[in-house]
């Protein structure tokens, strides 16, 4: 039967619920919870179709003071979302070099921890040989 409206029941947690009850206060031109998710749902569908939306399984972790100050951008119309705060941050990173300084700072920290870690483990006794980490080393140079 076309035009018949078909009752659907959702969980929705009370901060999501939260988030869609500012979004409407905001934005008049959804009537209803029901006619907003209805219209949502829609709309990611036809984006997925026209693959504005492309599938991804990453992640991000950001501490809850900065995603207090994004939900804050967001809210107040700097950033269309969250998703769209972020990856403007990723270019500006990129852009301005500062991905390339924290990659080198990391490799860095590894090369030092890799040092350490030969240095700790120079001193330890060689156990097939008995002969001590630091002169197997020393034989291996020459």
């Amino acid at each position: 039967m076309e035009g018949k409206d078909t009752k659907l029941t959702i969980r929705i947690s009370e901060n999501d619920l939260e988030e869609i009850d500012e979004f409407l206060q905001k934005n008049t031109r959804f009537g209803s919870r029901s006619e907003f998710i209805r219209h949502a749902s829609i709309d990611f569908i036809s984006k997925s179709r026209a693959q504005f939306i492309e599938p991804s399984e990453t992640n991000v972790n950001v501490n809850r003071k900065l995603l207090e100050i994004l939900n804050l951008a967001v809210e107040k119309g700097y950033f269309s979302s969250i998703s769209a705060a972020l990856g403007e941050i990723i270019n500006y990173s990129t852009e301005n070099g500062i991905i390339s300084e924290l990659i080198a700072k990391r490799r860095q920290e590894y090369r030092k921890l890799a040092a350490s870690a030969t240095d700790i483990f120079a001193d330890e006794p060689d156990l097939e040989s008995g002969n001590k980490g630091s002169d197997v080393i020393k034989k291996e140079k020459d």
